[in-house]
């Protein structure tokens, strides 16, 4: 019998490499070189996020977990919120050729 520990955090190398792998399946209409930058930024944003639920334990002795689950809500919240606001361009572009 063996038990998986959901809690542990992955690797940088790991967490840059799911990024990576999310960043090159989806056309996000950047160049290779600003997706890596991407990349490194969601490591860095859930790395803080983990170091902050670390103090926030030290002070306040209360559990915030951050998965590898979270990781990936992350990036699909990323790729989400690109989707909306492109949509929410392209209208406001319509909008204004219709009235020139």
């Amino acid at each position: 019998c063996c038990t998986i520990d959901w809690f542990t955090q992955w690797p940088t190398e790991a967490l840059l490499s799911v990024s990576n792998e999310f960043f090159a399946d989806v056309d996000i209409g950047v160049t290779d070189e600003v997706k890596e930058s991407l990349s490194v930024f969601c490591e860095v944003i859930h790395t803080s996020v983990s170091n902050m639920s670390d103090r926030f334990f030290a002070e306040l002795r209360r559990n915030v977990y951050t998965t590898p689950t979270s990781y990936l809500e992350l990036i699909n919240l990323y790729l989400s919120m690109l989707n909306d606001k492109r949509k929410q361009l392209c209208a406001s572009r319509d909008r204004v050729c219709q009235w020139s």
